[in-house]
């Protein structure tokens, strides 16, 4: 039966969210507490699968409850939503560095508290699921000395068996950047099945770096990854440290939840569809086949080109106020003036609803690529002045640079995206790296 604990000083609020989480099925238990000591007293005999916090309590806030409740035996990986006012950013790191796993905006929208909190429960249902299996195979194994000499060729089948039915993304990767295991569900996503034999080089991320110089598993973060066909994927992932066996850390561990679905609905909570207008611009594909062959031709006489993507932020608004027929004319007025500034040789395609990417090709430093992204900026959030200065329109800029952040049309949009995405946390346009300043040579 799963348990969902609920945590917030105010009444009404414990019974609007009691409310709430009992739609979720009708074996959900739901507790609900008053005080962050009294729940963490329940939950050192008792671990929850969902917890939901308030930020702003008396005895101890969001961030310090998130921490203490990650000390609890077997607490290490419960989902957890801390819910904040939306503009208060640095509530939303501390809890982060807490451990927090998502978050929900005061005041709560109803459908957005029972969709997160639906995924987050079908998340732990499986992530428990593979620790009974995993337990139970243990067991068997340790029976006896003799059985486990017999089973073990069958058991490591056994668990490979499991590990390919959850639809879970499993994928270990060495210290050297060699793909190692990756079970049939990443496979079928990100390409063949891989081994050591069939894939090395694969570039470490910030996070697989990080797990391999602490070894210290991550906190379960949101991902946007790059499927085989170039369409971008949210996963909800976490790493953790492989071990040789004396202790040392040889490799990295990720899993990820698909949480695409999750996505979907609450985009339908600000937008009706076809919410985007058609202009006719390339699609993902398009700009792929025109990087790789700007890839071609670097190749030969040393060309340098940049990826920016883009994403418009303001016009959920315009929809909400306005209706979506006045967010499309905004779209439209804020793709003709990105037209208008880019040159022949730049490209600029729709990847997926109101995010972007351009292709800027001839570079011959890096700082024209951040200007570029600048210009960008003040373009987009001057579409409201020319529509309706009633609405703010802004837009999120991350930049990758050819050949420093990648050689491959995939990795340099997977580089961008992820610096696109650290730049809505600070408004401001962003490489891969604090490379901005720097000239190409």
């Amino acid at each position: 039966m799963p348990f969902v604990a609920l945590i917030d000083d105010r009444q009404t609020n414990r019974t609007i969210f009691s409310r709430l989480a009992t739609t979720l099925g009708d074996d959900v238990e739901v507790l609900s507490f008053d005080q962050p000591l009294a729940a963490l007293d329940l939950f050192r005999g008792r671990t929850p699968d969902l917890v939901i916090s308030d930020y702003n309590m008396p005895d101890m806030n969001g961030s310090e409850f998130t921490r203490a409740f990650r000390l609890l035996p077997h607490c290490a990986d419960v989902p957890v939503v801390i819910i904040t006012v939306h503009s208060e950013r640095d509530w939303r790191l501390a809890a982060l560095n807490a451990g927090a796993t998502d978050f929900l905006s005061s005041p709560v929208d109803q459908l957005e508290f029972v969709t997160r909190a639906r995924n987050l429960l079908h998340l732990r249902h499986h992530q428990l699921l593979l620790e009974k299996r995993a337990d139970k195979l243990e067991d068997v194994l340790m029976s006896t000395r003799a059985a486990r000499d017999r089973a073990g060729s069958d058991a490591n089948k056994r668990l490979a068996q499991v590990i390919d039915a959850l639809p879970i993304m499993i994928s270990a990767v060495g210290k050297d950047g060699q793909m190692l295991f990756s079970n049939a569900y990443c496979a079928s996503i990100f390409g063949a099945r891989a081994s050591p034999a069939q894939q090395t080089g694969v570039a470490l991320s910030a996070l697989d770096q990080a797990v391999l110089s602490t070894g210290v598993p991550t906190s379960p973060v949101e991902e946007e990854l790059f499927d085989i066909n170039g369409h971008a994927r949210r996963f909800l992932t976490r790493k953790s440290p492989l071990r040789d066996g004396q202790g040392r850390t040889t490799g990295v561990l990720t899993s990820g939840f698909d949480i695409a679905e999750r996505q979907r609905v609450e985009a339908q909570l600000h937008h009706v569809p076809g919410r985007i207008a058609d202009c006719g611009l390339p699609d993902l594909q398009h700009l792929m086949q025109k990087m790789q062959a700007v890839i071609g031709r670097g190749r030969r006489d040393d060309q340098h080109f940049a990826v920016h993507v883009v994403r418009l932020d303001g016009f959920a608004a315009v929809n909400s106020l306005l209706g979506h027929r006045l967010e499309d004319h905004f779209f439209r007025v804020a793709v003709e003036r990105l037209r208008q500034m880019l040159r022949e040789t730049d490209v600029l395609a729709q990847v997926d609803g109101d995010k972007l990417a351009i292709l800027q090709s001839g570079l011959s430093e890096a700082c024209e690529a951040q200007a570029l992204a600048k210009r960008i900026q003040m373009a987009v959030s001057a579409v409201s002045a020319i529509v309706d200065d009633e609405i703010i329109t802004s837009a999120a800029v991350g930049i990758a640079l050819y050949p420093q952040d990648g050689k491959s049309a995939e990795s340099l949009l997977a580089v961008a995206n992820t610096a696109m995405m650290q730049a809505k946390s600070c408004q401001s346009p962003r490489f891969c790296e604090d490379i901005a300043e720097d000239c190409i040579t």
